[in-house]
Order: structure tokens, then C-alpha cells, then sequence
């Protein structure tokens, strides 16, 4: 029988495939850190990460089966760990201060509970924007700075010509989808130089991230394995406002 257990409170079953909930007690066999980890987006101006971490060396069956579980699951439990990772953002993250929330377009119930607990903990009135993605013939990659970036670290010019050859066709590919999905469609290695993946939903929206300046953004993100999301969600907020102080927030994410 193999126990594969949670900080403050997961334990994965695997004789009866299921997962149970103990919120008092830790384990030297965490797949989840629920401990707080903050860090700075250097790329993407004033911006502060916070969220919870899987086990780096945690098996790849039982990351999938968790990250299923957390997504699909009516438990309860959940409800109550969500509950504790916004209260642990609001130890760090004054949320009083946030008058916007954006979160991407997606049919998580996560990133709706997240929300709602939000409201619930902070009772404030935020302005809420859901990205939504764009269609698959306007993605578009950064050539640049992907040649720059295999330049910098000594890729000869023969293999970036030949990469970025590569990554065309990869691009027509997009092009020609009626649905575009990170995850079936590009390799983890060219996620982040794509552009254009989300978009705001109409141009009141757009003016009024224009005219945030300096005011506070939170960005929501419920589970992430490559941070691609988080990524396209800021490269779309940045291309409107610079100045804005941004915090992204997610639930459970890599370690690195």
C-alpha cells in the first residue's frame, strides 16, 4: 500500500484510489507544499507571485489524479483549502486594496471558487475581467527574442535558422486550428514567446486597465504545471497598462 501524503492534509490512497483530507498534520512525503511561496516576475514589471507548490520529485500518476481531483471534485475539503490559501494570500496581500480581478476563460470550478472565496473573505467591490482566447489565426510568435535567447546561450546560427523554421510551421499549424489548446498544440520550449493568446473581452475593458495607472490587479490562476497561463494572462495586461502593481495568485503551481 503506498501513502502519498499532503502538507497540512492530503494522503492519496492508492489501494482505494481516492484521497483524504487532514488538516493538522504533515508528512516528509508531501506532494503539495502548502506553504506560502512568493516570488517576483522580473519580465513582466511591478508583479508579485504567490501560491502553493507540488513536490518536485512527487509520481506523475499521482500529480495527475490530484490535479484531476482538485479540478472535477465537489469535496468539501476543497472548499476548505481553498479557503486557507486566500487567507494565506490575505496574511501577505492586503486584498482591500484590489479593485480588479482578472482570471482567464476557462470552465474551472476552481477559478470560480477561488473567486467567490475571495468575495467572501474580502468583501469589497471588485471589478472582475475574464480574459478571453483568441482566435487560433491570430497567435503569433516572438521570433526575436526566441532567436536572441538561443543566440545567448551559444546555439549555433545554422540550428536557429533551422528552428525557427521549425516553429513556422508549427505557427501555420495554429493557424489553420478552429480551437487552439497550449498544452496539444505547442512543446513547453515555445510556449512563452507566443503572443496574442488572450485578449480583453471588449474595449470598455481595455480602457479601463488603460486607466488603472498605478492601481493593484489580481491575476488568478487555479492549478499550473508550466506557467504558461500566468504568463499570456500578464503579457496581455502588461501590452495595456506597465504601471500596474500586479499580484498573481495560484492555487497550486510547480515548483520551479
Amino acid at each position: 500500500m503506498r501513502f502519498y501524503e499532503l502538507n497540512e492534509g492530503i494522503s492519496y490512497k492508492n489501494c482505494l484510489d481516492s484521497f483524504e483530507f487532514d488538516f493538522e498534520h504533515d508528512n516528509k512525503t508531501d506532494i503539495i507544499k502548502l506553504t506560502k511561496s512568493i516570488s517576483m516576475y522580473t519580465n513582466f514589471g511591478p508583479c508579485t507571485y504567490f501560491g502553493y507548490e507540488f513536490e518536485q520529485n512527487i509520481d506523475k500518476d499521482v500529480k495527475k489524479k490530484i490535479i484531476d481531483y482538485l479540478n472535477t471534485s465537489n469535496d468539501e475539503n476543497i472548499k476548505q483549502l481553498v479557503v486557507r490559501a486566500v487567507n494565506s494570500l490575505y496574511e501577505v496581500v492586503d486584498l482591500s486594496k484590489f479593485k480588479t480581478i482578472i482570471y482567464p476563460e476557462s470552465s474551472s470550478k476552481l477559478n470560480n471558487l477561488i473567486i467567490n472565496t475571495i468575495h467572501d473573505v474580502c468583501p469589497v467591490s471588485f471589478n472582475s475581467c475574464k480574459l478571453i482566447k483568441e482566435l487560433p489565426k491570430n497567435i503569433e510568435f516572438e521570433y526575436e527574442t526566441y532567436k536572441n535567447f538561443l543566440k545567448n546561450n551559444g546555439v549555433p546560427l545554422k540550428d536557429i535558422e533551422t528552428s525557427c523554421k521549425n516553429v513556422e510551421k508549427m505557427i501555420d499549424n495554429i493557424h489553420d486550428l478552429e480551437y487552439f489548446k497550449i498544452g496539444q498544440n505547442t512543446k513547453v520550449k515555445y510556449r512563452e514567446y507566443l503572443k496574442n493568446f488572450f485578449k480583453f473581452p471588449n474595449q470598455e475593458q481595455i480602457n479601463a486597465y488603460k486607466n488603472l495607472q498605478n492601481g493593484k490587479v489580481l491575476i488568478i490562476d487555479d492549478i499550473s504545471t508550466t506557467y504558461s497561463t500566468i504568463t499570456f494572462l500578464l503579457k496581455t495586461v502588461r501590452a495595456i497598462n506597465k504601471n500596474c502593481e500586479i499580484v498573481v495568485f495560484c492555487l497550486v503551481g510547480n515548483k520551479e
